[in-house]
């Protein structure tokens, strides 16, 4: 059955594409989910640039550069962060990210993910470079490393739902 007309047609499209929204928000929020981790006080992988670098490639049309601009915004207002820092690396990351869509959707997952850990690479190195120039004193990188490493681990289980979200959205027009 095909309810594509109509107010129900709508509702349902309406649905799904708050879906997505709603799930880059679950993404956002933990991200803020400190995980414990032996000889590091707290880990913090990447989950909503994951979300970022997913939409980015498979359906940019969700992902406008100011919704990316807003959840940057919300996570520097939320991370206590100098003002824009993330509003902006997320947004370096997301048009890198378009730049390099073409090349990004006919690779393997593998390729998918090296990509992912490139993108994560850079934008935990700006922050941690970012982090350090108001003091000229920088932390260690070893918990920059294990984000990283954690980001990296995570990132097929975070796809698997992106896809299953991806699966129940309308198709792009």
């Amino acid at each position: 059955m095909v309810y594509e007309d109509g107010m129900y047609g709508r509702g349902v499209w309406l649905f799904r594409m708050a879906l997505s929204q709603f799930v880059l928000l679950v993404l956002l929020a933990l991200d803020f989910v400190y995980l414990p981790f032996p000889f590091f006080s707290k880990v913090e992988p990447s989950f909503f640039l994951m979300g970022v670098y997913y939409w980015a490639v498979y359906r940019p049309s969700l992902l406008p550069p100011v919704a990316v601009f807003g959840a940057g915004i919300a996570y520097d207002l939320l991370a206590m962060s100098p003002f824009g820092l993330n509003a902006f690396i997320f947004l370096l990351a997301y048009f890198f990210v378009r730049r390099q869509r073409r090349f990004l959707t006919g690779q393997s997952f593998f390729t998918f993910w090296l990509g992912f850990l490139s993108v994560c690479v850079l934008t935990s190195i700006l922050r941690w470079g970012a982090g350090g120039l108001p003091s000229m004193v920088w932390r260690s990188l070893d918990p920059v490393w294990i984000n990283v490493a954690i980001s990296f681990f995570l990132f097929p289980f975070v796809v698997l739902l992106l896809i299953l979200v991806h699966k129940v959205l309308p198709a792009s027009r």
